[in-house]
């Protein structure tokens, strides 16, 4: 499932006026950053052979809910889900919920939900943009997105197409934070996409970090 253009990425397209100013220690940083969110991807990975039974609170709810006359619309709903994913975990003061239920919920609800196309739009379109406004939920993000794959594997196409193209847009004006976070995001996509994924672009990163750290401390 790997777009061919992420193959073929170089650090020679990184452009000159803020490559130079990266520095070896940021570069080996972010690398490392990218392949733990990778691994803590993984620990996720058995929710896609889990099937998603929906919580007895969620289950109260929806019974309140058939009495009301107000329904949230799914749009809305997804999009509440999505923005609030891991908040328990990331706010520690909140009570815990269970993270792998948040996931399996927000899964079957854009997977069910799939033939509308604003709401896919729409899903796809948050996703990214959570990754870029809000990296500490990358992992989380990305966890919905494996979970969905097992489900709408064409869906998980549209959102690497997306992702892809917004590190394209992003390399190409310099932009180095939104590259980083979304190469993070790929990361944690390792494990669908085809050959090597993204680790000849982190080893050439790597390999850049060691030389400009190895040119700063000769000079």
């Amino acid at each position: 499932m790997l777009v061919p253009q992420l193959a073929s990425y170089s650090i020679q397209d990184i452009p000159r006026r803020w490559q130079t100013t990266i520095g070896g220690r940021l570069l080996i940083g972010e690398v490392t950053t990218i392949v733990r969110g990778a691994i803590m991807v993984r620990s996720f990975s058995s929710l896609r052979s889990q099937p998603a039974h929906q919580p007895a609170e969620e289950e109260d709810y929806d019974r309140r809910s058939q009495r009301r006359r107000y329904e949230e619309p799914p749009h809305l709903k997804l999009r509440r889900q999505m923005l609030a994913i891991a908040e328990s975990q990331l706010m520690p003061l909140k009570p815990l919920k269970k993270i792998d239920e948040e996931i399996k919920n927000i899964a079957r609800t854009v997977t069910t939900a799939y033939d509308d196309e604003d709401i896919r739009n729409g899903f796809v379109d948050l996703v990214i943009q959570l990754v870029v406004e809000q990296p500490l939920k990358i992992p989380f993000v990305a966890a919905v997105v494996l979970t969905s794959n097992s489900k709408k594997p064409e869906l998980v196409a549209i959102i690497l197409e997306k992702a892809v193209t917004t590190l394209n847009e992003e390399l190409q004006i310099g932009a180095w934070r939104e590259v980083k976070l979304v190469l993070r995001f790929l990361g944690c996509m390792q494990g669908l996409l085809d050959g090597d994924g993204v680790f000849p672009v982190l080893e050439e990163l790597f390999s850049r970090a060691v030389d400009l750290q190895t040119a700063s401390s000769e000079d």
